[in-house]
């Protein structure tokens, strides 16, 4: 039997709050294993949810059965695309381009 880790993905404003939230709501503690200071959340947020769809473990909750190492470079990889495009978008504004 393959038994995959979990994971609950999640954002916070303040993560003190969040922590303690979590763990009234549940019988055992969260154990936070990493964090990332992102700037923009919401779209970093969005592409994670995408890409890590087929790994949900229940739908809509954010626990995704993935290899931890694999979770942290998507969510490095999709803050790392962002930055990209908004970069190249200030480089080529006003200009007309075929794609």
């Amino acid at each position: 039997m393959d038994v995959r880790p979990k994971y609950k993905v999640g954002k916070a404003e303040n993560l003190k709050n969040r922590i303690s939230s979590h763990n009234s709501s549940y019988a055992d503690n969260v154990k936070i294993l990493f964090t990332y200071e992102i700037e923009d959340i919401k779209r970093v947020e969005n592409c994670l949810k995408s890409i890590l769809k087929p790994y949900e473990y229940r739908d809509k909750k954010e626990i995704y059965e993935i290899n931890i190492d694999i979770l942290k470079e998507v969510i490095k990889g999709c803050e790392h695309l962002i930055t990209k495009v908004e970069q190249m978008d200030k480089v080529q504004t006003g200009g007309n381009y075929l794609l």
